[in-house]
């Protein structure tokens, strides 16, 4: 079906790709009436961009209205899987840090080492490996901070699209980190600070009311 670009919500951070790779939105935009469908899932009245964000990127180019979609009814975390899975079986290859980035996004999902191992079809030593890249830092971009206690703090928020905002807030403390999560498992606080407090607007309540700011408390 061909939806209006307008109507797709491109989300980056859903995107396992480091960046988009020129090249490729320049010979997409050539090619572009040979290209398949993007992936995108409808979620309570969004449509999110799952798959093909290059293809995406050369029908704004061509100031195209619509785009050609596989429209899919599923959850956020769907969404956020497919993203991974589409982009380890075909595509220009993954770079390394691409590569763990998206094991350890699996394992955010998935919890152990050989879900994630079986799922993608490699050994779990694979999977080991990358983890404890990202954890010694070797892959990470720079203020990225991804290790597996961090994971595991971040497994504790109450959705998946909390978990993948947190992901994506390297500028985080491990204390900030673990009063985020706190914070928006306390059913007192109101959505609207939780979505602020995610956005970086608003600290995280640490217990007793109190706000940390930095290392500070307040």
């Amino acid at each position: 079906m061909k939806i209006k670009l307008a109507d797709l919500e491109v989300d980056p951070t859903v995107n396992i790709r480091d960046k988009l790779d020129e090249e490729t939105v320049q010979w997409y935009m050539e090619i572009f009436d040979q290209l398949p469908p993007v992936t995108a899932y409808r979620l309570n009245g969004r449509i999110l961009l799952a798959d093909g964000f290059h293809r995406w990127s050369a029908a704004e180019r061509l100031n195209l209205e619509e785009i050609e979609a596989d429209v899919r009814e599923g959850t956020e975390q769907d969404a956020w899987e497919f993203a991974v899975m589409a982009n380890w079986r075909h595509g220009k290859n993954l770079s390394q840090y691409e590569h763990d980035k998206a094991i350890a996004r699996l394992y955010m999902i998935h919890g152990t080492n050989q879900a994630v191992a079986d799922l993608l079809g490699v050994g779990e030593t694979t999977v080991r490996r990358a983890l404890q890249a990202v954890e010694l830092g070797k892959i990470s971009p720079p203020g990225a901070n991804y290790n597996q206690k961090r994971l595991s703090t971040i497994a504790g928020a109450p959705t998946k699209n909390q978990q993948k905002r947190l992901m994506e807030r390297n500028d985080l403390s491990p204390s900030e980190l673990q009063a985020s999560v706190r914070t928006l498992k306390d059913p007192e606080v109101s959505e609207d600070y939780k979505e602020r407090m995610l956005k970086g607007t608003a600290p995280p309540i640490l217990t007793g009311g109190r706000v940390l700011t930095g290392s500070v408390e307040k």
